[in-house]
């Protein structure tokens, strides 16, 4: 008997205009009868409708009985699947090293084939601001790498649209008040001076001044510019590795705070964290913090702040023993930076699979509904265009399941096989990098080369 073809996929969504963000429902029930002629997939919304598609598009196989064409094994099927949490992402640093929206948006199409739904975009930091932000044209008219290494109002929109229509919701970073010195570089009042210190070498430690009203000017303008570029209902407000001493050895920092009788300079972040946080909720929106806001003490936060855990599970375990959302982004397995990066350790797909933000034990029922998920991160110090991807994939990949499945699926044993063979239906399918485009950046950075110069600091 001739093989039978698959002619009808029906769709049937229960909210077609559901919004994409935090704990939209995701699930979805596929079923493809014995004779494969149609398949119906039904979803609570269009973003579980997406997830069932996409599984579908992995259950079609090349025919290795017939020697060609497609089929479907293990018929019939029928799979009710649901992510077990609800944040599932990846940190995308473009600050470090600029990324091209080429790039960005390949990424996004590698997030959607593993139901992945967040890319936290990481886009300022102390090396460079490429973000343009109207009224304030030297932020990052000084602050990028060059004036043509900048991402504009366009660029954000194609990002979010990009993402939007493959069911990943696009997070922005604000990180402040630390790593801020390409700030600086445009307006030089809105840092802390602090010739004096003694790593004022290290970019990384030169804050914002919360001090100055001028700061607070400018931060105004970016959080509201961030909520119209930005639909999702959240920001991430940074708050990580704020060095305090640059604060102590500005004079005029140090003034206002004998002004307002305070001695301790985590007061001064408390100040900031709690002013900026307030800025954002009055947007509409979610704030995220770094972990280390948490460990400050840190008095007024919303209670519905939300904290990004990179210093291991026990960190994890005290934000949500506290009534406190987290999210996971463990170091030790979920940088998939390090071992290109120097004083971190590569982390296997194998570590990055048995990460479990939740051992048996460790939290209480109500304690685990507070952990929302986690994110892998990729810092850019020693990541660009041409080796993004070799250094997500299959890595990416392991997280994603991780995210995505119950605790009991954790065999390292079972998932190879699965893993190995989705690596390379991505390459086949165009998500991952190939040579012809590291040919096409290659020919960029020489046209940029010739166009500005040496880069004072790198890009």
């Amino acid at each position: 008997a001739s093989p039978s073809v698959l002619s009808t996929v029906s769709v049937a969504v229960a909210d077609a205009t559901a919004k994409l963000g935090a704990g939209t429902n995701e699930s979805y029930t596929l079923s493809i009868p014995a004779d494969a002629t149609a398949a119906s997939v039904t979803a609570a919304t269009p973003y579980g409708a997406l997830h069932a598609l996409t599984t579908l598009s992995q259950l079609v196989d090349r025919d290795a009985v017939a020697g060609s064409g497609l089929r479907i094994a293990g018929l019939p099927v029928v799979i009710d699947d649901a992510p077990r949490y609800e944040h599932r992402g990846l940190l995308m640093d473009s600050a470090r090293h600029y990324l091209n929206i080429s790039t960005i948006m390949r990424t996004i199409d590698g997030l959607a084939q593993n139901k992945l739904n967040v890319l936290h975009w990481h886009i300022t930091d102390a090396e460079s601001f490429p973000l343009e932000v109207p009224g304030f044209p030297a932020l990052a008219g000084s602050g990028a790498y060059t004036p043509l290494l900048v991402y504009n109002a366009d660029d954000v929109a194609a990002v979010v649209a990009h993402a939007a229509a493959r069911g990943v919701r696009v997070i922005p970073e604000l990180d402040t008040p630390g790593h801020s010195y390409a700030w600086g570089l445009g307006y030089d009042n809105l840092t802390a001076s602090c010739p004096t210190y003694r790593y004022v070498s290290n970019i990384n430690n030169i804050p914002l001044d919360p001090t100055a009203e001028w700061t607070w000017t400018v931060l105004q303008a970016i959080v509201q510019q961030l909520a119209q570029q930005f639909p999702d209902d959240v920001v991430h407000a940074g708050g990580d590795e704020v060095v305090t001493e640059c604060w102590e050895l500005d004079p005029d920092i140090a003034a206002w705070m004998r002004n307002k009788g305070w001695t301790d300079y985590t007061q001064l972040l408390g100040y900031h964290v709690t002013r900026l946080g307030g800025m954002i909720a009055a947007q509409g929106k979610t704030v995220v913090q770094w972990i280390e806001v948490f460990d400050a003490g840190v008095k007024g936060l919303a209670k519905d702040t939300v904290f990004q855990v990179w210093k291991g599970k026990d960190e994890l375990y005290s934000v949500v023993e506290a009534g406190y959302r987290a999210i996971l982004s463990d170091s030790d397995a979920w940088y998939l930076n390090c071992g290109m990066n120097p004083g971190c350790a590569y982390s296997s797909w194998q570590t990055c699979y048995s990460n479990e933000p939740t051992p048996p034990g460790t939290v209480t029922p109500a304690q685990e509904k507070l952990v929302i998920g986690g994110e892998a991160a990729l810092w850019s110090e020693f990541t660009n265009d041409g080796n993004v991807d070799q250094q997500l994939w299959p890595r990416l990949s392991a997280v994603a399941e991780r995210l995505w499945s119950p605790r009991d699926v954790a065999n390292v044993t079972a998932a190879e096989p699965r893993l190995a063979y989705h690596s390379c239906r991505m390459q086949a399918r165009g998500g991952l990098d190939s040579g012809a485009h590291r040919a096409r950046i290659l020919r960029r950075a020489r046209i940029l080369a010739r166009r500005s110069g040496a880069h004072a600091r790198g890009g």
